[in-house]
């Protein structure tokens, strides 16, 4: 388990650890953003608590992100959503630094080219 650096409060008001990038990233932080979608499944199965972990990098922590947030903008395999979401469902409904719910991030909305 990462070392703890900070706490967020999220839409119900739990209390939920953050990771710091590029210190204490998570095995499930990790696969997802190495693309290794069947890292991730065994990730979230493994250490589930992980999907609720927040992501955070920058001066006083200003930017910070979800592992769903993470895996919609990398148009993942939507067994990965079902199963991020099924280990945290609050996800879908928690903005990132930017005010972007997870499926509203570039990635997601963009069309493929005509």
């Amino acid at each position: 388990m990462p070392l703890t650096v900070e706490v967020h409060q999220d839409n119900a008001g739990v209390t939920l650890p953050v990771a710091e990038y590029g210190n204490d990233e998570t095995w499930l932080y990790d696969a997802i953003t190495s693309e290794n979608w069947e890292g991730a499944l065994e990730a979230v199965a493994a250490n589930p608590e992980e999907a609720g972990m927040w992501v955070v990098k920058g001066e006083n922590s200003s930017c910070r992100f979800l592992p769903l947030h993470s895996a919609c903008a990398r148009r993942p395999p939507g067994n990965i959503i079902s199963a991020l979401l099924a280990v945290y469902p609050d996800a879908a409904s928690e903005a990132d630094h930017q005010g972007m719910l997870p499926y509203t991030t570039p990635a997601v909305t963009r069309r493929p080219a005509a």
